[in-house]
This record gives C-alpha cells, sequence and structure tokens, in this order.
C-alpha cells in the first residue's frame, strides 16, 4: 500500500510483500548538503530546473504545496503554481491501491476565467530502492551500477503507440523483484515525452516520466493549455517478486 502525504501529493513509502519498492522519503546529506530523498513527487508545472525567467524552482512548486483531502483525491491550487504566467489552475491528484501495485493520478486544469495559455511539462520523481546498489531496465537495456547517474530518453513515439492506453516501462531490482510502470494520459499525446533515469546514491534509482524535458518547456515543443482546458497524466505500478516471470 503506498503511504501518501497531504503535502504536495507525495508518497512517503511504497512496499509490497514486506518490501520497500520505494526508497522510504527521508532527510540524506548529499554533498554536505541536507536534501529530502525518497517516495515519490510530482513534478509540476515543470521538470527540473527549467529558465529562470519563468520563476520557478526546479520540479515547480506543487510538491511542497499543502493540498485539501477530498475522498480519494488531494487539491491543489493557485496562481503560483504557474511562476511568471500566474494564471488560475487547480490540481487534483490520486493514489489508487490496486493487486500488486496502486495507479497515481494528476490532473490539472486551466479555469475559464483564466486570461491565456499556460505550458504545462509535468512528470513524476519516484525512487526506487535499490538495496544491493544495482537495477536495470527491460526495454532500454540500462544497467545502473553506482553513483551519481543521469540517462535522458528522449521518446519517439509512433502513431501506433500514442494511440495505445499507456506506455510500459520496466525497471529490475536487484534482490527485488521488477516494477512495471504503465504510464499514460496526456504523456503519449505531447510532442516530446521523455524518461530519465537518476541517482545520486547507490540506494536508489530515479526512473521519471516527464511530459517535457526543462529545455522543452515554454517552447512549442511542450503541452500548453487553453482557458478552460485539462492535462492529465496516470501511471499504474505494478510489482512481481523474483518468483514471477514478466
Amino acid at each position: 500500500m503506498p503511504s501518501p502525504s497531504i503535502t504536495g501529493g507525495r508518497i512517503r513509502t511504497w512496499r509490497e510483500e514486506g518490501m520497500d519498492i520505494f526508497f522510504p522519503q527521508q532527510k540524506l546529506i548529499i554533498d554536505g548538503q541536507e536534501k529530502l530523498r525518497g517516495g515519490m513527487h510530482v513534478c509540476f508545472p515543470s521538470f527540473g530546473p527549467v529558465d529562470k525567467k519563468f520563476g520557478l524552482p526546479q520540479h515547480g512548486r506543487l510538491r511542497d504545496l499543502r493540498g485539501i483531502k477530498r475522498s480519494s483525491n488531494w487539491e491543489l491550487r493557485g496562481s503560483d503554481l504557474l511562476g511568471c504566467f500566474n494564471q488560475p489552475i487547480s490540481v487534483s491528484i490520486s493514489a489508487i491501491p490496486q493487486k500488486r501495485g496502486f495507479r497515481f493520478s494528476i490532473f490539472a486544469s486551466l479555469k475559464k476565467e483564466a486570461t491565456a495559455a499556460v505550458p504545462i511539462g509535468m512528470g513524476l520523481h519516484p525512487y526506487f530502492s535499490t538495496p544491493q546498489g544495482y537495477a536495470s531496465t527491460g526495454y532500454y537495456g540500462e544497467r545502473f551500477e553506482g553513483t551519481p547517474q543521469t540517462v535522458v530518453r528522449k521518446l519517439e513515439l509512433s502513431d501506433y503507440v500514442r494511440r495505445q492506453y499507456f506506455y510500459e516501462i520496466t525497471i529490475h531490482l536487484k534482490d527485488l523483484g521488477t516494477v512495471k510502470m504503465n504510464v499514460g494520459g496526456d504523456f503519449l499525446k505531447v510532442p516530446n515525452p521523455a524518461v530519465v533515469f537518476w541517482r545520486d546514491d547507490p540506494r536508489y534509482l530515479c526512473v521519471e516520466p516527464v511530459m517535457a524535458l526543462p529545455e522543452d518547456y515554454g517552447t512549442e515543443r511542450c503541452l500548453w493549455l487553453k482557458p478552460g482546458e485539462h492535462a492529465y497524466l496516470s501511471c499504474d505500478f505494478e510489482f512481481f517478486g523474483k518468483g514471477f516471470s514478466v
């Protein structure tokens, strides 16, 4: 079961079969500085460090905003979420338990009273546990050992793939099992989706599906919402123990 936090719609922990699939959220000393690591947070409205002219911190402001709990959703809203664009937007986040995992969804709605379009390059930032320091990916054939590492995969999706319900990412975690991430929603519709693999500590590996890389945010390579329009990103997280063949 995922353990959610009302701040930023974060997932603090995810455990299956008595094991930490997400590295538990905690503060670590990285390069002499205290950093919050682990669990999963949303990058909204942008991923990574974007141009300073947009007035946004790294990965956006949403992850540090306290939301309102409504049933199975968190609601977060405010014009300051969009930095220099300063337009009214609301964001709804949900985490629904499923067999062997959960579905995580983000629904962003630009209010009808907004006076301009805004760019949305949101993404997910999960920290998968790598207790032996090693992980690999099924589709890309990447192997991750040691630290630090960053690999960016820009996806050139065919029309056939874009007509599917989701895009599958498989991660093999040594001594734990395999995780499948089925990413859907507007991830399949944006011009330049990507998957970023990143770590700054051998205890975890981040596998980040993003709708726009930092250099694409605010350009024609990014999704733009007009007043009254919506953006949606979902991901089914499913864990298969070592006894499963996937």
